[in-house]
């Protein structure tokens, strides 16, 4: 979590590792207040990620992104595999994108 001077919370994000494949870690619900946005809170809170992961063995993580994402997620390092459509009700989907980053 990431709390703001007053103690808000302002952003959120996380990682689980892979069933089977412990060098392989998945981004999880990465999430800035968009009050808080362009103040480095999710940078900042990868990079915990990053470091917590690292320590439990990872040597790759990838994620799922939302369209309007993926500037971010290349700006520290990821990069495109291709589309996905993430299902999200019966014969609904949501477009993202799935990326990968070396440790």
């Amino acid at each position: 979590l990431a709390e703001d001077v007053d103690g808000r919370v302002v952003g959120a994000g996380g990682y689980s590792l892979a069933a089977g494949r412990p060098a392989l870690a998945h981004v999880r619900h990465l999430a800035t207040d968009p009050r808080a946005l362009r103040q480095g809170i999710a940078r900042r809170l990868m990079q915990a990620i990053f470091t917590a992961a690292r320590a439990e063995g990872v040597a790759r993580f990838d994620c799922l992104s939302t369209l309007t994402a993926v500037p971010f997620y290349t700006a520290i390092g990821f990069r495109k595999i291709g589309t996905v459509d993430v299902p999200v009700l019966s014969g609904l989907s949501f477009p993202a994108i799935r990326m990968w980053r070396a440790t």
